[in-house]
């Protein structure tokens, strides 16, 4: 395998592994705001990062934890709405 598909396979792989460490810190960000008087601006601007806006708490919820395990957003969201 030549260097610049391994740096180009590299990079895809560092790139779910932030995504997916992402999703994780906005969950647990997510559910500890909703759980708070004040929180849902926070709650907000997490549901509008991830295209989630709209969505009830649930699907948030299960959607983040979907990419946190490695799902795309896209495949969380149908999975969710399924």
């Amino acid at each position: 395998m030549s260097s610049d598909m391994e740096m180009k396979m590299q990079a895809q792989y560092d790139g779910w592994d932030a995504q997916m460490a992402a999703a994780a810190a906005d969950l647990k960000a997510y559910a500890h705001n909703l759980a708070r008087v004040g929180g849902e601006a926070c709650c907000l601007a997490i549901e509008e990062a991830w295209g989630l806006a709209g969505f009830p708490p649930e699907i948030v919820s299960g959607v983040l934890a979907d990419v946190a395990g490695g799902w795309s957003v896209e495949g969380a969201i149908a999975n969710a709405e399924a």
